[in-house]
């Protein structure tokens, strides 16, 4: 804050009723400077309080959930703010990254056959509404838009190497000579040798104890792509079904796509109930669950939902 005493003349520097003036009037210039930068702030998405996020909202007609941050908010504003010609396929992954995150989405359109394909994975119900307002808004009236959620658990294998150092506890060089001394001698006077007091407990450490320490180097790729695609085929073997919000059953052998490839399980499923919202998503081995995912998706016409278990190697 500035002082407004710093920019009266030096005459009046020393004069007490300045000085007495200059300090009532801070507090409203000092209220007056706060209002003034938030005014600017307000005026950017970015930059904005919730205030001023508020307003936009009121503009634009958008209703926030009590469970929405800010942060996600601005982001709802921005992408309404955002929606004006020209369209492009660039354009709409711009959009899509600010919504789901670089590298989180995958788009592509198939031009011969008219059809814009987004594959994504959405958790979050309000997000999975804004997208769909997004789209219904960008997309072309002449082009079909197909939604496959994208469910990506990753598994993680990795291997250690390990070195042992050992320590003699009772070493047998003749520096412990077990059996030199009886355990009790009698002779004029009583004496114990090794007594069983609590100051000479054998037993209470091995003969030989080893450090172990690790001899791999940290981020050393080791795990070879053998071993993760062998043991993402395991795994695919005992895949028995898809189970949807707990009501809707596709087995394996429905599977589209069923197949693995460079240590990932890949493999699409068609819902074939229409208007629904698909919030849980089980892969079952038998009665076991493999991968419990929570969704955010609404099926329409042969909805499908891609699902890829990978296998990376964890540091």
């Amino acid at each position: 804050m500035r002082l407004l005493k710093k920019y009266l003349p030096s005459l009046y520097r020393e004069n007490k009723e300045m000085e007495g003036l200059m300090n009532a009037e801070q507090s409203i210039y000092d209220e007056a400077e706060t209002d003034i930068k938030f005014a600017f702030s307000r005026q950017f998405v970015v930059t904005a309080d919730e205030k001023g996020v508020e307003q936009y909202e009121k503009i634009l007609g958008i209703m926030p959930t009590a469970t929405d941050s800010l942060e996600f908010r601005k982001r709802h504003v921005i992408t309404r703010l955002s929606t004006t010609p020209p369209y492009t396929l660039n354009y709409l992954k711009q959009q899509l990254t600010m919504i789901f995150g670089a590298d989180n989405f995958n788009a592509w359109v198939d031009y011969g056959k008219r059809e814009l394909y987004v594959d994504s994975f959405i958790n979050n119900i309000s997000l999975f509404f804004e997208f769909e307002t997004f789209i219904a808004k960008v997309k072309p009236a002449n082009m079909i838009y197909i939604y496959r959620s994208l469910v990506l658990p990753k598994v993680g294998v990795s291997s250690r190497y390990l070195a042992g150092w050992g320590k003699w506890n009772y070493k047998l060089d003749g520096t412990w000579n077990l059996g030199a001394k009886p355990f009790y001698s009698d002779d004029t006077t009583e004496e114990w040798n090794y007594k069983l007091d609590g100051t000479w407990n054998l037993g209470a450490k091995p003969f030989a104890t080893y450090y172990l320490g690790e001899i791999k180097m940290n981020n050393q790729s080791s795990v070879t792509p053998f071993t993760l695609n062998y043991s993402a085929s395991k795994l695919k073997e005992i895949i028995t079904k898809v189970v949807i919000n707990n009501t809707i059953t596709v087995n394996s052998s429905d599977f589209l796509n069923f197949n693995v490839s460079g240590g990932r399980i890949t493999f699409d499923v068609l819902v074939e109930t229409a208007n629904i919202l698909i919030e849980n998503v089980k892969i079952h081995a038998g009665e076991n669950i493999i991968d419990d995912a929570t969704l955010a998706v609404k099926s329409g016409e042969n909805a499908r939902i891609r699902f890829e278990i990978e296998y990376k190697e964890a540091f």
